[in-house]
């Protein structure tokens, strides 16, 4: 409001407003409208007191009073803008703040108004121009240049987005926002240490930043420090206890830690406040299958559990599907996943997609940050390879059906950046999950690729899909070059046996840190090497070295760790411990390739036996322990016949490369017609 001269009877209601006396300028503007309806600045002063009220419906009422009166005045236009903004009337405000640009180009408050409006309506390019006209008009605005570094950065434009940001931090030094959305561009990047750096000095600047030590923590679980991010997490809560994000953030780092039950509860408690809290539910799906006491019963209920929360809702988007129903053609096949790159599971994956013949038009949908060496091979296996990075999963189902995918097929099941909820929106005829090991609870995927070891009669039970069997295994595994020549029996000349697990430190839980104990007590002088990235952390070591120390075993008959070749820590061990309930996959093969005899747990029928059906097809179900005596009297007796041993380590990749588990065209051949088994029944639907 704009100071009238003091003969103006105006001028009082301008004071009180200064004055920030609103509830008193409400009833003096009352007043003088009451004796002068046709008083426009009465109006206006009148809106402007309920709009600082937050009576914002009152003040719109009033302000339009106004502009019936002052059709030229460019702050009501402006101030009734900002009120139907804040009662989510989007279009009158939009038309409000144009007819104010319209009758004052250069005034920056209106380019302001508009551009924070069309940032919340994700109308990012038409919020980038608006606000690079603030920055020409006012090049040391600082905070214009913050707020186009964002409306850059929603749009994919990284290095102008970043240029903005540096600049608003150059003009405000002290800009916490500006250093919090700059860490989000870095990480994005993954320029993690410059990420890290913008996050801690959003805190230093900004102590109760919630949001800050949230990020933070995500970037610190990416980091392998999940220590500091459990810390981090814990700051975020404290600051503002009611944020389900933040507590799924933390249930990951109660996981990584093996701590089911907490993890449990904050997923609870997240959900209970968020029910469409995606973050949560996966959390808690994902960690039942590891939760070393639930049974198979209790973790389907929870898989069903996602489904009627995430998947079902859906259905009624569903579209029909115009596929040709020609039994015989040239099928599309789309594989989903965020794995096409140097990653472990590249082992199964591989030779499938390397495989496939002409019969199928391959399309790879590569959920990625970055692609790698190992990306560009995936290309090469495929006929399309389409990047998803930053498409909803609205638009990657609208593009699938674009596509005229005939079969999708998910790699990935309840793991990171997994794209499940395209597959509940049914972009396809059909849909299939594969290497999951356990129903992923989308009711919306036809089948399940497995077998009838990993899956015997009777787990139909536990799936929402209909299981569909190949014969064993359901898998077939490829090595990775630099694994390299198997070596010597290391126990022969270091005079010890030494042990080694490769799994994820999620499958650290109590009953194996328990039996593995036992298996050390029992074998005097033998060593366990338990190697996995999570254990990069010295933390994390330590709480481990603590936890086999409550059983008695000494720090010098561990080795916890990381380095970045596993093959040259596989030809250092002797015998290969598996993890349950959940058993491994990728990691067990390739001990076994390294000619390691593995000891595995066939503790649950369904949902965890992949390490057993992968010991089965070898022919080696004498490694297959029933319980946990089993397990320990198996790995002490191996380790007692160094002899055995030895024989064992010179045999065993002979022994793989000759069983089905290396059979690339046998596999590839089931697969194929295992899905043209499938089309042919949905033709005939």
């Amino acid at each position: 409001m704009k100071r009238k001269p003091a003969a103006d009877p105006s001028a009082q209601l301008v004071t009180l407003f200064e004055q920030r006396r609103f509830a008193e300028l409400e009833q003096r503007a009352r007043d003088l409208v009451t004796r002068q309806p046709q008083h426009g600045f009465g109006w206006k002063a009148l809106g402007s007191a309920l709009q600082e009220q937050g009576r914002e419906a009152e003040a719109v009422t009033c302000l339009q009073k106004a502009l019936a009166l002052l059709p030229e005045d460019v702050a009501t236009w402006i101030n009734a803008g900002v009120a139907l903004q804040r009662l989510h009337r989007w279009e009158e405000a939009e038309a409000h703040f144009r007819k104010a640009l319209a009758l004052a180009p250069g005034f920056v408050r209106t380019h302001w108004n508009l551009a924070h409006l069309l940032i919340q309506r994700q109308r990012f390019d038409a919020a980038a121009a608006l606000l690079q006209e603030v920055t020409r008009l006012q090049p040391t605005e600082g905070l214009a240049h913050g707020w186009l570094g964002y409306a850059l950065f929603q749009q994919g434009h990284v290095a102008e987005a970043e240029a903005a940001y540096r600049e608003a931090l150059r003009l405000l030094p002290e800009y916490a926002e500006g250093h919090y959305n700059l860490g989000v561009l870095l990480a994005a990047t993954g320029r993690m240490p410059e990420a890290e750096a913008a996050y801690r000095e959003t805190i230093r600047l900004r102590p109760d930043y919630a949001l800050a030590y949230n990020n933070l923590g995500v970037l610190l679980t990416d980091l392998k420090r999940p220590l500091e991010a459990e810390q981090a997490l814990r700051e975020a809560l404290r600051l503002s206890p009611d944020q389900p994000d933040t507590m799924s953030n933390l249930a990951t780092i109660l996981l990584v830690r093996s701590r089911h039950e907490e993890a449990e509860a904050l997923c609870r408690r997240a959900l209970a406040l968020q029910p469409d809290c995606a973050p949560a539910m996966f959390n808690l799906v994902f960690g039942a299958l590891y939760h070393p006491q639930r049974d198979v019963a209790e973790t389907f209920a929870l898989y069903r559990e996602y489904d009627e929360r995430f998947v079902r809702p859906l259905r009624a988007q569903w579209q029909g599907h115009a596929n040709p129903r020609d039994p015989e053609r040239r099928l599309k096949v789309g594989y989903v996943s965020p794995d096409f790159r140097n990653h472990s599971i590249r082992g199964f994956v591989e030779p499938l997609l390397a495989g496939h013949g002409d019969r199928f038009e391959l399309f790879a949908y590569a959920e990625l940050a970055r692609e790698d060496a190992v990306s560009l091979r995936y290309k090469g296996y495929v006929d399309h390879w389409i990047p998803t990075r930053g498409m909803t999963h609205a638009a990657l189902a609208e593009r699938i059906r674009a596509d005229g995918i005939d079969l999708l097929v998910d790699l990935a099941g309840h793991t990171n950046n997994n794209r499940l909820p395209v597959f509940a929106r049914k972009p396809a005829p059909l849909a299939v999950t594969w290497l999951y090991g356990f129903t992923t609870g989308v009711s919306a995927i036809d089948y399940a690729l497995t077998d009838s070891i990993t899956d015997p009669p009777g787990a139909e039970a536990f799936y929402l899909e209909r299981v569909w069997r190949i014969a064993p295994p359901a898998l077939v595994y490829r090595p990775q070059e630099e694994a390299g020549m198997v070596s010597s029996l290391p126990a022969l000349t270091r005079g010890h046996v030494t042990f080694g697990s490769f799994g994820r430190s999620i499958r650290m839980n109590d009953r194996v840190v328990r039996v593995w104990s036992e298996i050390l007590r029992q074998t005097p002088g033998t060593r366990l090497v338990i190697f996995s990235g999570n254990y990069q952390d010295p933390g994390m070591q330590e709480e481990l070295y603590a936890r086999f120390s409550a059983h008695g075993i000494e720090r010098q008959r561990l080795e916890i760790g990381f380095t970045s070749s596993p093959w040259d820590k596989l030809r250092t061990i002797d015998i290969g411990l598996d993890c349950f309930p959940l058993n491994s996959g990728i990691t067990l093969a390739e001990m076994l390739y390294m000619g390691l005899p593995a000891v595995s747990m066939a503790e649950r029928e369904v949902g965890g036996g992949l390490g057993a059906m992968l010991l089965r097809v070898l022919g080696r179900e004498e490694w297959i322990a029933r319980n946990e005596a089993e397990y320990v009297a198996l790995a002490v007796e191996l380790a007692a016949d160094l002899p055995g041993l030895a024989t064992l380590r010179a045999g065993l990749r002979g022994e793989m490369e000759n069983s089905p588990l290396m059979d690339e065209p046998g596999f590839v051949g089931k697969v194929e017609a295992a899905y043209r088994e499938m089309w042919r029944r949905w033709c005939g639907q």
